[in-house]
This record gives structure tokens, sequence and C-alpha cells, in this order.
């Protein structure tokens, strides 16, 4: 099994922005750090650091302040880490049917795929591997060939240059995650995705039949795929409070990413009361384990998107990109002070910067629900 090939992203030099716990980690925060790995990967029971009442959904956070603190793990605990980097070892890969993709997975034990003796085709790869990969290819042409966004850059630690997913059972309720891997420019590195083997929880297990469950492979894919166009872009836009690292514009816009290709799905709507129960809190609230604030954001994007264009979203990461360090609220008023709308008749919509914008999506919030169908015409979302 290749080792990880690991570059420090704990401090760049250049920019003088500094990620991570501290030069030297305590025991507690090396334990807990292995602990949240080991949850995640569903190899340890829930860390007490976890609010049981809010159940996790994307693992990217939380394997980005592993990786980030790796250099700073002492000792028994430097050993552990060390494992834990590995890549997950599964017996079979399919190459996805456009070649963007190799599928790892296992057909037996506790990495087992949801039906893993359905093989209708009678290809020798279950079903549900081939409809995987079949979502996959999909999400690459939708984020990469249609939206515009650039092709994440290919690694060689899946035995090829193609884009790795490993389907491995998760933690409970974890749908995926995207680890980091090797250092490309100062703000890109490659990366690959774990997603959950058959996403056995509400409301994708209400029914057996296989397309719940590939549901929750599509909004994953959707999700885990752009994380990993994100660190093609900027792996340096997020930000450090108490210690943690936290992503909030990564999983806002990952998020949306569902929305954009799965509007039906709606897995998003699970989310929404984080932000709509508690509108005191800003954009870039989070609390480390208890992240579920940063998804629910998602509707601001989504403002921005159905409001403007869904091409701004891209316009704000490319801004992100421009150079190290977390901007995304810069990059977003930057993006607005660009842009002109212009439709069929002409029309321009001047003068806007994140501070109008965001006053306005908070009336666009309130036209929500049962106020929906009172929004004066132009303020409120289409599925208020």
């Amino acid at each position: 099994m290749k080792k990880l090939v690991l570059l420090s992203m704990v401090i760049l030099l250049s920019a003088g922005w500094q990620y991570s716990f501290s030069d030297v980690l305590s025991e507690q925060q090396q334990q807990e750090l292995l602990e949240n790995v080991l949850y995640m990967r569903g190899e340890g029971p829930m860390p007490a650091s976890f609010d049981s009442t809010v159940p996790p959904r994307c693992g990217t956070e939380l394997a980005l302040n592993f990786l980030n603190n790796r250099d700073n793990f002492t000792g028994k605990y430097a050993a552990m880490a060390e494992m834990l980097e590995d890549r997950p070892s599964l017996p079979f890969s399919y190459v996805s049917p456009a070649g963007y993709f190799r599928i790892h997975y296992a057909t037996s034990g506790s990495d087992a795929v949801y039906l893993p003796l359905v093989d209708d085709d009678s290809d020798g790869i279950p079903d549900y591997v081939n409809k995987v990969a079949d979502i996959a290819d999909s999400v690459w042409e939708f984020e990469v060939n249609h939206l515009g966004f650039p092709a994440p850059p290919p690694d060689t630690g899946g035995g090829d240059t193609l884009k790795d997913i490993y389907i491995i059972g998760l933690g409970s309720q974890f749908y995926g995650m995207t680890w980091y891997e090797d250092q490309i420019t100062l703000q890109s590195y490659t990366s690959f995705i774990e997603i959950d083997n058959d996403f056995n929880f509400w409301p994708y297990n209400e029914s057996d039949e296989m397309e719940s469950r590939l549901d929750a492979a599509r909004v994953t894919i959707a999700h885990e795929f752009f994380h990993t166009i994100h660190y093609a872009m900027d792996a340096t836009e997020y930000e450090n409070h108490g210690g943690y690292d936290f992503l909030p514009w990564w999983e806002m816009s990952a998020v949306w990413m569902e929305e954009m290709m799965y509007d039906d799905i709606n897995d998003y709507y699970y989310y929404l009361p984080y932000y709509y129960d508690y509108p005191w809190l800003g954009l870039q609230h989070a609390i480390y384990t208890n992240t579920v604030h940063q998804y629910s954001a998602a509707i601001f994007p989504l403002y921005l998107s159905e409001k403007f264009v869904t091409s701004l979203i891209k316009d704000i990461w490319e801004g992100c990109a421009l150079q190290p360090g977390p901007q995304f609220l810069q990059a977003i008023d930057a993006a607005l002070v660009d842009y002109t709308i212009t439709s069929d008749t002409l029309n321009i919509i001047p003068d806007y910067d994140i501070h109008k914008a965001f006053s306005e999506f908070s009336v666009w919030n309130l036209f929500t629900g049962t106020r929906a169908s009172q929004a004066p015409a132009g303020y409120r979302f289409t599925e208020a």
C-alpha cells in the first residue's frame, strides 16, 4: 500500500498564514485528532467531542485538521497517525466508462458495497459499483465540462492517474470525505475520495431499493468531487478559529453543487433548520465536530446563483485562488462588484456588493415557508 506523500500545509511562509493547532500538540489534541479519523472510517466509537443529536455528513474538514497537524504528532501518536494516512486497501477496482475514475470496492466484509451479489448485466461487477461509476462520470461532466471548473490534477496513488473513489464502511452517517495528498503548487494539491458503502441511514434506508442508496451516492459524489476541485483551485481557502481549521465556503458551495446537479434529491433540506433557526449566526460560524451550520449556509450561494447567474460561484472560487489564505467574503464582494447581468432585453443590475447582496438575501430568507406567497416579485427562492 502506497504511503501518502504529505507536504506540510502547516505554515505558508510566503503568505504568513498559520494553519495548525500549534507547533506542539497536547496529548489530548493528538488523541482527539486520531479518534476523529478512526470514527470517520468506521474503526472507532463516536468521540465525546461529537454532538450525537447532529449527525455528521462530510468528513473532509476533520481529515483536513488531521493532515494539517500530521507533523505535530509525537511518540506513539505519530506511529498511529502514519498508519491512518494510508489509503484504504480494497481487493477490487473498476474504471468508469468515461475513463475519469477508478472505483475501489469490496464484495465482502465491513466494506462490502450495497447488494454485492446483484449483477444483472453479468459483467462480473456489482451493479452498485457500475452505477456509482456512471454517477461519478456524470458529476465530472457536469462540474468540469459543463460548469467549467478545472479538472483536479491526476495522481498515481491508486495505481494510475485516474481520480480515485474508495467505497468503504464509514462511521455512523458519514456520507463521504476527501483527503489531500501531494502538493502541486502553493495552493494546489492532489486528492482522493472516500464514500460510504451502503448509506444505511435515514432517509436513504427507508427503502431497500438500490436507487434510494444511489441518491445518497449522487449527492455525495457531487459534493466530494467538488472538494477535489477546491483542493486544485485553492487548498488554503479555510479559516482557523480556536486552533481548529474550518471550511465554510468549501462546504456551503459543495452543498450548493449537490443542488445544482441533483435538484430533485434535496438532501440539503435536512440542513436548513440549522440556518433558519439560528438567524444571528454568521456564514462563517462553526463549532469543531459540529459544523452543520456551514452546510445549511448553502442557502447563500443558492441565492447568489438564483439572483445573478450560476457562473458567479466559479468567479468567486477564481477570486479565492488569486492569493493564499481565507478570503471568500472578499472574493464574493469582488465578483459582485464586477458583475453585470444582461438579459435578452439588456437589463443591468448595478451597484451590487456583498453588503447589498446579504441585505437582500435576508429579505429572501424572510419570505420562505408559509410567508413565501407574500414575497414581492424577485424576492424569494424558487423552492421557498
